[in-house]
């Protein structure tokens, strides 16, 4: 019990076993120290699916409900005050969702949704990545996880699945 009235949470990550965090429904995020819960503001009600950061001073929220009356939600947590962060103007249609957010430093983090979008930042920029070839269906992705930045999996589909892979 986090001692807290919350919807339903939908993903965690940690800093270590004192320094986690949570994200979920109507724009919810729980930290948790080792002891206590706090509630933290954001200035979204969308919910949120994805979390990560390199360290807990900067940390990373995505998410939209995929419907058209919502919105692909991206924050930035820093220095505990949350913030939206502006992407490009997406050239994929009708993306109302990011899903997972994951990197391998603060200036390489990956972006996955709605329709196969995949958003990267390389430290100064997000740029939009066409990670589907020109007449493929582009899929929901729905998660995306690495080991370097030259090793990065991005997952997804929903009744028959997909795998894309960076190897170097």
């Amino acid at each position: 019990d986090p001692g807290v009235d919350v919807p339903l949470l939908n993903w965690t990550y940690g800093f270590g076993q004192d320094d986690l965090i949570m994200v979920g429904n109507g724009g919810t995020v729980l930290t948790y120290n080792g002891s206590e819960f706090s509630q933290e503001s954001t200035p979204t009600e969308e919910n949120l699916w994805g979390v990560w950061g390199e360290t807990s001073e900067r940390v990373y929220a995505v998410g939209g409900s995929g419907r058209p009356d919502s919105k692909a939600t991206l924050l930035l947590r820093n220095s505990g005050v949350w913030t939206e962060e502006a992407f490009p103007e997406l050239q994929r249609p009708s993306v109302f969702a990011f899903f997972k957010v994951w990197g391998s430093s603060d200036s390489d983090v990956y972006v996955v949704g709605q329709r196969g979008v995949v958003l990267h930042w390389n430290g100064t920029d997000w740029e939009e990545l066409f990670v589907f070839q020109p007449g493929q269906e582009a899929r929901d992705l729905i998660a995306v996880w690495g080991t370097s930045d030259e090793r990065v999996a991005i997952v997804g589909g929903r009744n028959n699945g997909v795998l894309i892979l960076k190897d170097g």
